[in-house]
């Protein structure tokens, strides 16, 4: 037996999925045996932003009264056990990593309490702040917009969201926005709405869902309505923005199977999706150039199969990643998906058949306990016949280097490349929180978009749980280019800035208030800006701006 054991670590040694063996092996030691330890009691122990009342200060007083505690209810739907079952601590690791992935828990802990009958696991949770107002005023060009907005991630502590905005400008147009997530409006399942109104145009989205929530779900769906009267935004460097008229509609249902295990998920999907869609550039207020390809009205049906591969290795719970005191879980894994799909079009009375073709590729590794890395791969492509008609590809490398506790050296590349030849091509951009910090918002925009971005982060010595201070000093640059050019690295622009990190996780969570100065090295203009959250995190980038919170 201990022979076959052998032979058995030693093939998953050779493919490179021991460590990940260990580690399971780890977590269900208490399971492994045949010995069941039964769960006696399950204690849940929500704590308010700020404990021990009588010894705070009136502005935490303040924040606690403005909050409402996040009910037990809440937290017992996420549980992944029950009382009576055998203790799996895989499964006690699982559900404090989907508690602290909701957004409104500031800390995150789960007990167990062995006694010679069984064991008694207590969940303690402690809320974060989730109230957000915000009033602002930015400048772009000679235009200049204001925003108003109010916005609660937790709405009398039952986990549901709202969110309310109000923008203006300088030009007469204002835009309202109104949005509400209920994660578990009806047991596993969720819902979304979104209202917008611009001006006299309407966009609005309804969404019904049931998710994966657990590695031992076996199915997940999805369905999304979207009626859009909203105008196309195109930004066009150093010139005013061109709105476009437009109507769609579109209608979705996505269907995906788990077919694998825990440890290697295999999942199939099935979507398939109608949209309807149909500028009108003969009603816009500005000129359209001749350069931008407006095309003729549109009624598509799209269905698609995909597959995907993931090996979960393991799962790292740290601090000081993209954050400089709050708990991040850190998932490192392998993974692999394809798709395959058929679009129907039909434009100006004809009818034509596009085959689509995508492909997926990531992970993120741990190579010693001083640097961390991930990468990820997408492409997508539609052909007719033989003519590429639409291509949307991007990749991202990040390294992440822990010299010491308090300092942290990341570098990130990253190539994004999206061109239609029969849709409304809409720019890739840079500038500001995406990718150069010494840009405007904008500033550069392309097909092609090739970036670099190196910081040299540092937090100050704290004793503090509650808050901490950091900095960071960065390097970006980048630049973008048009279908038809060539990438020329001469070309590209390049900022230096300094900047300063807060982070609170009562209020924030694992998020950070950003303070950045960036420097154009070719105009010597500085641009400061001020935002919530990094640049880029270690597993994702950043390509919009939250329009919510």
């Amino acid at each position: 037996m201990a022979n076959f054991r052998s032979i058995i670590l030693c093939s998953l040694y050779v493919l490179g999925l021991y460590p990940y063996y260990a580690a399971l092996a780890e977590n269900v030691a208490d399971t492994s045996t045949s010995t069941c330890i039964p769960i006696l009691e399950i204690e849940i122990s929500p704590d308010n932003i700020y404990s021990d009342y009588e010894h705070i200060s009136l502005v935490k007083k303040t924040l606690d009264f403005l909050h409402f505690t996040t009910r037990t209810s809440v937290v017992e739907k996420e549980l992944l056990f029950k009382k009576g079952d055998c203790l799996d601590k895989s499964l006690v690791n699982e559900t404090e990593r989907n508690l602290r992935e909701m957004g409104i828990f500031s800390y995150v802990d789960i007990q167990s309490n062995l006694s010679k009958e069984g064991v008694v696991l207590t969940v303690a949770t402690r809320d974060k702040f989730t109230l957000r107002l915000e009033l602002s005023a930015s400048q772009a060009g000679s235009q200049t917009k204001t925003r108003v907005s109010v916005g609660e991630k937790n709405l009398f502590g039952l986990n549901k969201r709202f969110h309310f905005s109000k923008t203006g400008a300088s030009n007469k147009k204002t835009k309202n926005r109104f949005s509400y997530t209920d994660p578990r409006i009806f047991q596993t399942h969720a819902l979304k709405l979104i209202h917008e109104t611009k001006d006299t145009k309407v966009t609005q989205l309804f969404g019904f869902s049931n998710p994966f929530r657990a590695f031992s779900d076996k199915h997940a769906y999805d369905f999304q309505y979207l009626d859009n009267n909203a105008d196309t935004l195109l930004t066009v460097p150093n010139e005013s923005d061109i709105d476009i008229p437009k109507r769609e509609r579109s209608v979705s249902i996505a269907y995906a199977q788990e077919i694998g295990s825990d440890i290697f998920s295999q999942r199939v999907s099935f979507k398939f999706s109608n949209q309807t869609l149909r500028y009108f550039p003969e009603t816009a207020k500005d000129p359209i150039p001749d350069n931008i390809f407006v095309p003729n009205p549109l009624e598509k049906n799209d269905f698609d199969v995909s597959y995907n591969w993931s090996q979960r290795v393991d799962f790292i719970k740290t601090k000081g990643l993209d954050s400089l005191i709050s708990q991040e879980d850190i998932s490192l894994h392998n993974s692999f998906g394809f798709k395959v799909g058929l679009q129907q079009r039909k434009e100006s009375k004809e009818t034509d058949y596009h085959s689509k073709y995508g492909v997926t590729w990531g992970y993120s590794k741990k190579y010693s306990d001083h640097y961390l890395s991930s990468f990820r791969l997408n492409a997508d492509t539609r052909f007719y016949h033989e003519d590429l008609r639409e291509i949307v590809n991007s990749a991202f490398y990040h390294g992440y280097y822990f010299p010491s506790e308090s300092q942290t050296y990341v570098g990130s590349m990253t190539y994004m490349y999206q061109f239609s030849r029969d849709s409304l091509n809409i720019p890739l951009s840079l500038g500001a929180d995406i990718g150069l910090r010494g840009h405007d918002v904008g500033s550069i925009t392309g097909n092609k978009i090739l970036l670099f971005n190196f910081e040299h982060r540092y937090r100050f010595p704290s004793k503090s749980q509650n808050i901490a201070f950091g900095q960071a000093l960065f390097i970006d640059a980048g630049y973008a280019w048009e279908r038809n050019q060539n990438i020329n690295l001469r070309e590209i622009e390049v900022d230096l800035g300094y900047g300063v990190r807060v982070n609170i996780p009562s209020i924030l969570g694992e998020e950070l208030l950003r303070f950045d100065i960036g420097v154009n090295l070719a105009t010597q203009k500085p641009i400061v800006s001020i935002s919530i959250g990094q640049v880029f995190n270690f597993d994702k980038i950043s390509t919009v701006q939250n329009k919510d919170f």
